[in-house]
């Protein structure tokens, strides 16, 4: 905290010309602001779902108009709504057609259901296996990209199907091998890991799916003589860690760098000739309506990190599903095709850009409660916008995740076109500020597009 007051009053004391920093520094204080760029602008991570919530490309424009100065949006996988205002004329698009070096890397996709076919049970594919050691030959480094942290996504019980759960929230616990417990990562709460199933009694209870933890225990055993890192928010929350790797990386001390979204974007190393995705699938999986885009960004991403310089770069993708839509675009590199098959799916369904989704978490300790409540801030909802003919209303629904420490959750969602966006605003807004006075022990939530509707 003490450091970034000493930022804000160089800023404030016009000692610095130039400001780079993350979403927060859209506020930075200037007084003569000359320019906003936004790099890789397409990243859900410049939508601040904490108090204060707010979208810094809003903030962006906001400052850009007032200050009346550019604003430049950069990216290699502009998002959906970026690129909608760019053919809309709101934006003026700006293409660049190659790369610095001119030479993409070449992709190739591995069905992961012929490996199984085949008896290989591993997480590493037989055609990834002969890339990696062929780099490991020439002296070239790799990066492997899995984007679930931990040693083993859940565990279950064989015999009868039973999921270890966290007890305070409604998500299954991830094992860790490297302190042999169960963690929530939603409550922190942790457990040891059970020898018999704590339902039917079998000792035929096991760790299910691969993490990060999981990945590196398996490349260690493929390639004992490589040196290998992994970097995922268990082992890398200071900034010691990412200097250690950014170092170790530059001056080719690793051989293999793995982990999770934090090295799929950002780093430029140029002996790194090699990308593995290990399951492409994971992001699509995701029960949330923009998983194509963002798979779509983050696969290009991370791909892009291959062959930046002089050498040709390669890139294996790993995947269930090899003929997904997304999949082949990202093989292609082909962003229009899937902007305009995106964009149909959209359009369709009534999503952004065309219209806007609000979201009203209701959250209480009582499961009924919750119910209740949220039944009947739908019903006043609907009383107050039934003029508006064109704005949608769905729910109440538990959430995604229903029960999160102890506290129940439900949500409504409401679709709304721009120009009644101010109205339905100011209407959920009266409606929240009567209800927080009637349940004092009930939390309210608003959002304008938040990251996870859930």
């Amino acid at each position: 905290a003490s450091e970034r007051f000493d930022q804000w009053r160089m800023i404030n004391n016009g000692e610095v010309k130039i400001v780079i920093g993350a979403r927060s520094a859209i506020f930075a204080p200037f007084k003569n602001l000359g320019i906003i760029i936004i790099d890789e602008e397409h990243d859900v991570s410049y939508i601040s779902s904490k108090d204060p919530k707010y979208h810094t490309d809003e903030i962006a424009r906001f400052r850009a108009d007032y200050n009346k100065c550019n604003l430049i949006l950069a990216s290699a996988t502009p998002s959906i709504n970026t690129m909608k205002k760019a053919e809309e004329g709101e934006y003026q698009l700006i293409h660049l057609k190659n790369r610095i070096n001119n030479s993409m890397p070449d992709i190739e996709i591995v069905d992961l259901k012929e490996e199984l076919k085949n008896s290989n049970y591993s997480i590493i594919s037989r055609r990834l296996y002969e890339e990696i050691d062929n780099n490991l030959k020439k002296k070239e480094q790799i990066i492997l990209f899995l984007n679930k942290i931990g040693h083993d996504s859940y565990t279950f019980c064989r015999t009868c199907g039973y999921v270890i759960k966290c007890e305070a929230c409604d998500v299954a616990m991830t094992y860790h091998k490297n302190v042999d417990r169960l963690v929530c990562h939603y409550c922190g709460r942790t457990i040891k890991q059970p020898i018999v199933c704590p339902n039917c009694h079998s000792k035929k209870i096991k760790e299910f799916g691969a993490g990060t933890e999981k990945l590196e225990e398996e490349v260690r055993n493929l390639f004992p003589k490589a040196n290998i890192l992994r970097m995922d928010s268990m082992t890398s929350n200071n900034k010691a860690a990412y200097e250690y790797m950014y170092k170790g990386m530059k001056e080719k001390k690793i051989d293999i760098l793995l982990g999770t979204q934090m090295i799929a974007k950002g780093l430029d190393f140029k002996n790194v000739t090699l990308v593995g995705i290990i399951s492409a699938d994971l992001s699509l999986n995701v029960g949330d309506f923009r998983s194509q885009e963002n798979t779509f960004e983050l696969l290009t991403q991370v791909a892009g990190r291959s062959g930046r310089d002089k050498k040709k770069g390669k890139v294996i993708i790993q995947s269930y599903r090899p003929d997904n839509f997304v999949i082949q675009a990202v093989k292609n590199n082909d962003y229009d095709s899937f902007y305009k098959n995106e964009l149909m799916e959209r359009q369709a369904f009534s999503y952004p850009p065309f219209k806007n989704l609000l979201t009203i978490k209701i959250i209480n300790e009582s499961r009924t409660q919750t119910i209740d409540i949220s039944r009947r801030f739908a019903i006043d909802l609907k009383n107050h916008l039934g003029e508006y003919l064109e704005v949608e209303i769905i729910g109440p629904n538990p959430c995604k995740i229903s029960r999160i420490n102890n506290k129940h959750r439900y949500n409504i969602i409401v679709k709304a076109k721009d120009k009644d966006l101010s109205q339905v605003v100011y209407i959920i807004n009266k409606l929240k500020n009567l209800y927080i006075s009637k349940y004092k022990d009930t939390s309210f939530i608003p959002a304008i597009n938040p990251i996870s509707i859930n």
